[in-house]
């Protein structure tokens, strides 16, 4: 029901499901650190062309977004169409390697093996992800592999297959964050989702 309410409030405000559940994702995050200025990468398959589509290899990159900062007066609405704008501009640059960003910010921020130097926060959002497919006549299964490490503090999966309800995953640092933190932010998470699709014009604050 509320995946239903989000298609049809993203249709009205000509945004993605996508940049529906990540400008919630914003606002969850705003909400708990206390901070509307916030980076967060987006997984971007970077496959823009026919040719792309159809050839296998890892394309994929990681698109850092800083949202600015957003009044008490701002709508969830308002708000959606901010970050539908932000996310258009950023697949504009998607061929840019973050590592090239990283290297062009200067040496001035922490290497890849001390932490995420752009970002803490990372959004992945799969759509229509088949479990199984064939190339010829071999078979492809998918494997669910467990990631032992990540350099985020917050990563937020999403597998919106229409066939089936939404999978949401929240992953914290186990460093920093209990089971009970993930279970927490999952809860809201879900809450401001059920929220903001029964009436987008509420105030943010």
């Amino acid at each position: 029901m509320v995946a239903f309410r989000i298609k049809d409030r993203s249709r009205k405000h000509k945004a993605t499901p996508m940049q529906f559940y990540l400008a919630a994702y914003h606002v969850l995050l705003s909400r708990m650190t206390g901070s509307d200025d916030i980076a967060i990468g987006i997984a971007d398959t970077n496959r823009s062309t026919m040719d792309e589509l159809s050839a296998m290899g890892f394309f994929a990159n990681l698109l850092p977004l800083r949202f600015g900062e957003f009044t008490s007066s701002n709508t969830f609405g308002e708000h959606l169409v901010s970050v539908k704008d932000s996310v258009r501009e950023a697949l504009k640059h998607s061929r840019v390697p973050y590592g090239v960003i990283h290297d062009r910010l200067g040496s001035g921020l922490p290497t890849a093996t001390t932490g995420a130097p752009l970002f803490q926060a990372v959004f992945d959002y799969k759509q229509g992800q088949a479990e199984s497919g064939a190339i010829g006549d071999a078979v492809m299964t998918e494997v669910i592999a467990a990631r032992e490490r990540t350099p985020y503090d917050v990563v937020l999966e999403m597998s919106d297959d229409p066939t089936k309800d939404p999978l949401i995953t929240v992953k914290l640092q186990g460093s920093k964050y209990s089971p009970q933190g993930s279970r927490a932010f999952l809860n809201n998470y879900i809450s401001l989702l059920s929220m903001f699709s029964m009436n987008p014009a509420l105030k943010l604050a």
